[in-house]
């Protein structure tokens, strides 16, 4: 699994909340300005087996998912649109989408094949069109980030970009819970990631940051699906 990671882009997701935060933002001090770009990240855990037909609950999740990913790409507004798979639990993914304002993330939503997919799969047949046998073992997940966040966040954020096979590092703040941050963080390999982790610059910021949090770092190491999902294993390396 390793090896494939070497080809394929390793995505960090951390989710961190502070204690207690002042903000000044655009919006007179209410909260994060929910101008754009707008980063969504919806989790969602897949059902690992459907012990009622031949098919697996994840073939039926997962194709579900690729049409939607597929038919998203060409929305307004879209920027970005990502479906990553977690390494620790493969039937555990993450959608990593960005769209140019909240307006056009809104819209994206009202779009037919983002309704079709969110009934396919929380519904039981035979109210899931256009699939069936589905899927979710838990709620989808949903959050919204401005791509705004804490100085500290942000000077680690520009120490991190210059670190051997960074590719991306992103720091978000919730927009409906101003005291929840998110970095997501692109990486060449495993490797790279973890030689970061015992970096100076990450013991340091660590050592600052842990006093305000108001729970645990959670760190989430996935890699990006490719065009086909495999069961008990995870999404195939992309091409």
């Amino acid at each position: 699994m390793w090896t494939s990671l070497r080809r394929v882009p390793a995505f960090v997701l951390t989710s961190m909340l502070l204690t207690a935060m002042a903000y000044a933002g655009d919006d007179g001090g209410q909260g994060p300005s929910a101008r754009g770009p707008i980063f969504d990240i919806t989790h969602f855990d897949v059902l690992p087996v459907n012990t009622d037909t031949p098919d697996s609950f994840e073939q039926a999740a997962y194709t579900a998912l690729f049409a939607y990913r597929n038919a998203s790409e060409t929305d307004p507004g879209s920027k970005s649109f990502r479906v990553v798979n977690w390494l620790a639990a493969p039937n555990h993914s993450q959608i990593i989408d960005v769209w140019s304002s909240l307006d056009a993330f809104e819209a994206h939503l009202a779009q037919p094949h983002s309704t079709d997919f969110r009934f396919a799969v929380q519904l039981p047949p035979p109210l899931a069109p256009p699939f069936f046998n589905c899927c979710i073992g838990s709620p989808i997940d949903d959050r919204q980030y401005p791509g705004k966040a804490l100085r500290e966040l942000i000077r680690y954020g520009s120490d991190t970009s210059q670190a051997a096979g960074q590719l991306s590092y992103t720091v978000l703040q919730q927009i409906d819970r101003p005291n929840r941050f998110a970095t997501l963080e692109v990486w060449d390999s495993l490797t790279d990631y973890n030689n970061w982790q015992t970096d100076q610059h990450t013991t340091q910021f660590v050592t600052k940051v842990m006093p305000l949090l108001g729970s645990p770092f959670d760190h989430r190491l996935n890699r990006l699906c490719g065009e086909t999902y495999v069961d008990n294993t995870g999404c195939t390396p992309a091409p």
